[in-house]
């Protein structure tokens, strides 16, 4: 438990509250005296550099955040925080800091680790000055249920936002939500703070009821335009939100909430939808997320503005919508409760306060449409509709999917794939089918009031995407292949996404032209980007891929890198990392069969190999430059190695035609999988360049020449003499054969094989 004097603090706070309070959720978080400079560095190499790394620790938070002093970063440079318990991520560029006021988004756990990482030529530094820790445990609970029982259920209308300010800057938990489809939302006054964040798709809290946090990408910083708190019926507040890293509003994900600027009729159904703190017999998990109840409209109050209802509320339903649950429409902002077990009412203030739509005017709010409580004037259940992306789509494509519905639906079921099953319960899903055909696509949409069904026979079509079948060689000189024919399809996370045929630099050293080039097309919007080429291995039995690469200053990112998928799952193979170099292009060659393999990736006849990058600046100062890729079916030359009694026993076969001579290379560095070495599948060592650098001669098992005598190495097995590597016994080494041709060239790599010497 953190910080005793601040929980005694909150407890006097509770003694002889009035029957109508202001419901925050107190106590949650902490301030954290705490001081680290990472010191000045200036990266005077070529290649993005990580020049500090610092662990930050408090010991039993269940959460913490970071506030940044002294940053200098130039345009290219950014801070990256790192949860050590679940490895959520921000990259904190100049423009992200900027937006999150010099702090970083809340982290799950006690400990994260902060990386300044410098671009080429540039100087950075900082400092962290203080952070806010979370505490264990439930806090703050305001009791207001209406009624014995807390009715309230999980919700996953995240239209309703969490909302978390510092602890000393007024505010802290309540809800704020998206009342417009920009960056506008609402909140109560009271709960404006300093340092304010949004949250969506909130997980569930820890056993004891630790509020935890969704990923960065998923908070978003609160700017206050401004706020009353003058208490019941004129106590509101109008805000916006930045873009997340992404460039999303809440709105763009989840929809918005369409306002009433009218008043209620007593008896009609009143939703409340936020985020309140929960005690016994509710589960702890249920602490500070996302819940919602419907009561009744009780009575009107506050100077003619003040909304009261007998919907539950607690600690941190401050700020919520209250929404006629009949039409849908936000009338008010939850503020204040009142209820208790045997009587009373919970309130809010009206959106028909003059003060407040003189606010949300002058900032630039729309105003709404007319509406009232009861659209029918009796109550019903809502009526389904969607609209999606383009749902005609290529195999392994997705669709994503938007609930127009109508009637204030509160809870969503989607079946995406005809099968009969739910498939999601967001509002606005997105699904990815693997399989070619027609599919059949229901939304189920509730209420208090009832439900609707609508089903969309064959509203998806998915083509047929043709694999590649070998030997593939691309040099996109002709501009990107067409997708689905060539069995290439490209795709991105976002609308940033730029994947095209182009140049950035010196071109590819064979084939020059146009490369494949993977960036963001807006500077400062993070976006991943999948070249994904699908072939036919079942059918080859095994396949090498070769290929080039070059990046543009790209940062190194985990999703960068070479990924195999068989549709089901998929695995690195080759990271992209540490690669910048000026005008530099790295080939590299990738045994599939043996890699699918060493990463349970099984062999299909829809075989996927996936360049993969990801940042968030346009070609030039991020992005990945591929050219050249070849896949050629295995030619079956193959190494059998194994040991016993003392021996090695070493057998090539199937040499490629035109093989003059060769080598068979050994490597008792065996830290990388099988087959992903960076010298032709072996992780090289001493006894690699060794046996490269062995002269040839009769019967040398490192370097051989042919014709050789019938009993001699590669044309029959090797032994070598029993008890000569008893000095290697129990050591596991990787083998190889190279096959090379006249005049000097590489026909041919065998399989890497991998075996430990035994006595």
């Amino acid at each position: 438990m953190l910080s005793t004097r601040f929980l005694c603090a909150l407890t006097c706070l509770l003694i002889g509250t009035s029957v109508s309070f202001a419901q925050t959720s107190l106590g949650e978080y902490v301030w954290w005296t705490y001081t680290y400079a990472s010191g000045v560095h200036t990266n005077g190499t070529d290649m993005n550099q990580c020049m500090d790394t610092h662990v930050v620790t408090i010991p039993g938070a269940s959460s913490l955040r970071l506030k940044f002093d002294n940053v200098v970063l130039g345009a290219e440079d950014y801070i990256q925080v790192i949860s050590n318990r679940d490895g959520n991520t921000q990259e904190q560029y100049p423009h992200e800091l900027q937006k999150w006021t010099n702090t970083s988004a809340y982290f799950n756990g006690e400990s994260v680790t902060v990386k300044l990482w410098v671009s080429p030529g540039s100087t950075a530094s900082f400092m962290v000055r203080d952070l806010i820790a979370g505490a264990t445990g439930s806090l703050g609970f305001h009791n207001s249920i209406c009624g014995a029982t807390d009715d309230r259920v999980l919700s996953t209308d995240w239209r309703a936002m969490r909302a978390v300010s510092s602890p000393s800057g007024g505010g802290g938990g309540c809800t704020i939500w998206a009342a417009s489809a920009t960056n506008y939302v609402l909140s109560a006054g009271h709960c404006t703070g300093t340092f304010g964040v949004a949250e969506a798709e909130v997980p569930l809290s820890t056993g004891s009821g630790s509020a935890q946090h969704p990923p960065s990408n998923r908070q978003w910083p609160i700017s206050n335009l401004g706020a009353l708190g003058n208490g019941v019926g004129d106590d509101y507040a109008v805000s916006t939100v930045s873009t997340n890293a992404q460039g999303q509003w809440p709105s763009g994900l989840y929809g918005h909430f369409t306002l009433g600027w009218f008043l209620p009729s007593s008896g009609n159904p009143i939703r409340i939808t936020g985020y309140g703190s929960v005690s016994s017999p509710v589960s702890p998990t249920w602490n500070v997320v996302n819940k919602t109840h419907a009561g009744t409209y009780v009575t009107t109050g506050g100077a003619g503005t003040g909304l009261g209802y007998n919907t539950d509320t607690t600690g941190g339903n401050s700020g919520s919508p209250v929404i006629c649950d009949i039409s849908g429409l936000a009338v008010g902002i939850h503020t204040h409760g009142g209820c208790s077990a045997t009587g009373g009412n919970n309130w809010g203030t009206s959106l028909t306060n003059a003060g407040f739509q003189a606010m949300w005017t002058s900032a630039g709010g729309p105003t709404p449409p007319p509406g009232t409580c009861t659209t029918p004037s009796t109550p019903t259940a809502p009526t389904a509709n969607f609209t999606s992306s383009d749902p005609n789509i290529l195999q392994g494509g997705t669709v994503s999917f938007s609930d127009t519905s109508t009637g204030g639906p509160t809870s969503w079921a989607w079946d995406l794939d005809g099968d009969g099953n739910t498939d999601s319960t967001v509002a606005n899903p997105t699904f990815t089918y693997n399989t070619t055909g027609s599919y059949n696509v229901s939304l189920t949409v509730s209420n208090a009031f009832g439900s609707d069904t609508l089903v969309m026979p064959g509203y998806v079509t998915v083509a047929t995407l043709t694999a590649a079948t070998l030997p593939v060689n691309e040099t996109f000189n002709g501009g990107l292949p067409s997708q689905g024919s060539s069995g290439w399809l490209f795709s991105s996370s976002n609308s940033f996404g730029a994947i095209t045929a182009g140049q950035s630099g010196i071109v590819s050293p064979t084939s020059g032209g146009n490369a494949l080039t993977m960036s963001s097309n807006t500077s400062g919007n993070f976006v991943q980007n999948d070249a994904t080429l699908v072939i036919d291995l079942a059918a080859a039995g095994g396949a090498t891929l070769s290929y080039w690469i070059k990046e543009t200053g790209d940062e190194d990112d985990p999703q960068d890198g070479l990924w195999i998928s068989d549709g089901a799952n998929e695995a690195l193979v080759q990271p992209h990392t540490g690669l910048f170099i000026s005008a530099a292009w790295t080939q590299y060659t990738i045994d599939l069969d043996q890699a699918a393999a060493a990463n349970g990736i099984a062999i299909t006849s829809t075989f996927r190999v996936i360049w993969r990058q990801y940042d968030n600046f346009i070609l030039g100062t991020d992005g990945h430059l591929v050219d050249d890729v070849n896949i050629q079916a295995d030619s079956q030359f193959s190494l059998t190695l194994t040991s016993n009694g003392g021996n090695l026993f070493c057998d090539l076969q199937n040499l490629p035609a035109g093989t003059v001579q060769g080598y068979t290379l050994f490597s008792f560095n065996t830290a990388l999988p099988v087959g992903l070495g960076n010298i032709y599948g072996i992780n090289a060592d001493f006894m690699t360049f060794q046996a490269i650098a062995s002269p040839a001669a009769p019967g040398n098992i490192f370097h051989w020449v042919l014709p050789a005598p019938a009993l001699l190495y590669p044309n029959a097995p090797f032994t070598l003499p029993p008890g000569s590597l008893n000095s290697f016994v129990g050591m596991t080494a990787d083998g190889q054969g190279l096959a090379i041709g006249s005049p000097f060239s590489i026909l041919s790599s065998s399989n890497v094989v991998r075996t430990t010497l035994t006595p």
